[in-house]
């Protein structure tokens, strides 16, 4: 059964018969990191309203945090997410042909895992809906945990495997990643001191070899957390550093032309 706590907020644009009768949007949901250890506040609002305001829907999932004792935690909740989505597109003017999931961190790996195990019935029998209904297609990853093994984030790791060998080889999603994988889109940083950006690179390779189109943009320079790369949920503290290296907030720019051109 999925947790009470567990929250979808919307950031969803209206039709208006002036300019946009009957628009249908593509649509994000939106998944924050942390380390399975806690759901981050910044790559939460702040993210969805950057894009609401370039015109998409975007869904902001709260999830459970680990450590998860059983098998499937927290990725039911981001099926029974993409689920509802797709079960209300209508009110919620979405276009479901254009769906896609974008994570930071170990929302990365999160965001990456829902389209690694989209089609395996486990889920859509645990839910109780079709399988067409877990469906998206487009991945959004931004200085994601991607692998289970050396290079990956201990505390991510322990949170979604417990250590657990068979775990460890099913949740590191470059070994996953299949010619059917979603079409997908990643940025991190050559010198990210808590996420090895080396996760990005290897999930880049994984697609390259599958024949998936994928976007790549690996900045020279940035702290890990970036979010939508400048001050704006960092405050004082990081305005120094957002100011010298302003070009890392690009990335927002190039996700809405990954999404309106190629998702």
């Amino acid at each position: 059964m999925l947790h009470k706590d567990v929250t979808l907020t919307t950031y969803v644009p209206d039709n208006f018969p002036e300019y946009s009768i009957g628009k249908k949007r593509r649509t994000i949901l939106l998944i924050p990191g942390g380390a399975y250890s806690f759901v981050s506040d910044r790559e939460g609002e702040v993210v969805a309203l950057r894009f609401a305001g370039n015109d998409f829907n975007v869904f902001r999932l709260t999830y459970n945090v680990g450590p998860y004792p059983e098998v499937g935690y927290p990725f039911f909740e981001g099926f029974a997410a993409i689920a509802y989505i797709h079960k209300h597109a209508e009110e919620y003017h979405v276009d479901p042909a254009h769906l896609g999931v974008l994570g930071f961190s170990a929302g990365g790996h999160f965001a990456a895992s829902l389209g690694a195990f989209r089609k395996d019935p486990f889920y859509s029998r645990f839910l109780k809906v079709d399988a067409s209904l877990l469906e998206i297609n487009g991945i959004l990853l931004g200085y994601p945990v991607i692998s289970m093994g050396p290079i990956t984030h201990a505390e991510t790791r322990q949170n979604v495997t417990l250590g657990k060998p068979e775990l460890i080889e099913k949740y590191s999603i470059e070994k996953q990643v299949t010619p059917d994988f979603p079409k997908t889109f990643i940025w991190t940083t050559y010198n990210d001191d808590c996420v090895d950006s080396m996760n990005s690179l290897v999930m880049a390779v994984a697609l390259k070899k599958n024949n998936v189109q994928c976007e790549l943009h690996y900045y020279p320079d940035g702290f890990h957390g970036g979010s939508v790369g400048d001050s704006t949920c960092y405050g004082a503290m990081k305005e120094g550093y957002f100011e010298h290296y302003g070009y890392l907030a690009d990335w927002v720019n190039q996700a809405i032309r990954f999404i309106n051109k190629v998702m």
